[in-house]
């Protein structure tokens, strides 16, 4: 008995025509494998794997969309190594290097599990610490950019250098999209990488890091009610005055985003930003929390907190409000 082709979707985003001629050209070949592939435009969703030009912006949105929903990525850059396997491709790949890399991504994706994390994947978008990043089970990843080479440890929550470099440079290639990962077993990560950390760092303090970065694009994530479950570790000297009062009241409370600009006056994209960060770095404490632990003491912080909070104001010169200097 003869088996019926797979029907599978193919989504393109930002390509140009030479690769969008080819790549159908490679879908038409892999009825051979028995894949019946229909390609179709970008739509945010809804496709069996993303095929997408790293360089333009319609591309590059996509992927990152794609990425966040744990989609399998093909994409054509000029930087691609071309190493089979590797989920990037150059803009001058041939028919049947595309036909091969589409049939490694599905293949891939069909053997995948729930949760599963693309091979080629964003270091800011491994550093998630929130409740929906990494699935059932997040495990260590080594990621490699170039001589930038870091294991994150969700499970410790700490992110282990490898060579020495500049925290800044790390931070500077958070979001490129070449960043390969490798996920580590507990005897790899003991016996061989264990032993090369040069540094490590919370992963809670580098989001505060890349939030207080303007050329930084957080991750899209969806806001609901969001409180501040401890104050976070913040780079003083680079971090926004007006954050302060924003933080205070995410201490406070949980809220939602709208109401708190309108509360405290700061532009809503800053506050989104704010409580992105948040959840991102694993300090989100939802409303239910929070009326379980300060419900009998109201919505004041506790006092040895409010102090250290108002030291770290004062510096700002800002006075914030219902606080009082004890």
């Amino acid at each position: 008995m003869q088996s019926r082709p797979q029907r599978l979707v193919v989504a393109t985003a930002g390509l140009d025509l030479l690769p969008a001629t080819r790549l159908k050209v490679a879908c038409s070949l892999l009825m051979a494998d028995l894949l019946e592939i229909t390609v179709v435009p970008w739509s945010g969703g809804n496709a069996d794997l993303l095929v997408a030009d790293a360089s333009s912006s319609e591309g590059g949105s996509a992927i990152r969309t794609a990425w966040a929903a744990r989609m399998a990525v093909l994409t054509f850059s000029r930087e691609a190594s071309g190493e089979p396997d590797s989920g990037e491709l150059l803009p001058t790949a041939s028919v049947r290097q595309i036909a091969d890399a589409l049939k490694a991504g599905l293949a891939a994706r069909r053997a995948s599990q729930p949760g599963a994390v693309p091979r080629s994947m964003r270091l800011i978008d491994r550093l998630r610490l929130d409740a929906d990043a990494h699935g059932e089970a997040p495990v260590r990843m080594l990621m490699e950019l170039g001589l930038l080479r870091v294991v994150v440890d969700p499970l410790d929550g700490r992110l282990h250098m490898l060579r020495r470099m500049p925290l800044d440079e790390l931070l500077d290639k958070a979001q490129d999209q070449r960043w390969q990962s490798s996920p580590l077993s507990d005897a790899q990560w003991l016996q061989v990488y264990q032993p090369d950390v040069t540094l490590s760092y919370p992963i809670e303090m580098l989001w505060w890091r890349l939030a207080a970065r303007e050329a930084i694009e957080l991750p899209v994530i969806a806001l609901p009610d969001t409180g501040l479950a401890s104050w976070p570790d913040l780079d003083i000297g680079n971090t926004p005055a007006t954050w302060l009062p924003v933080l205070a009241q995410l201490r406070v409370r949980a809220w939602q985003p709208t109401a708190l600009a309108t509360a405290t006056g700061a532009p809503l994209p800053t506050v989104r930003r704010i409580m992105t960060a948040v959840r991102l770095s694993g300090l989100c404490q939802v409303q239910a929390e929070r009326e379980d632990t300060i419900g009998r003491r109201g919505r004041r912080m506790a006092e040895p907190e409010a102090r250290s909070f108002l030291r770290i104001a004062r510096r700002f010169g800002l006075k914030l409000m219902g606080l009082k200097r004890g």
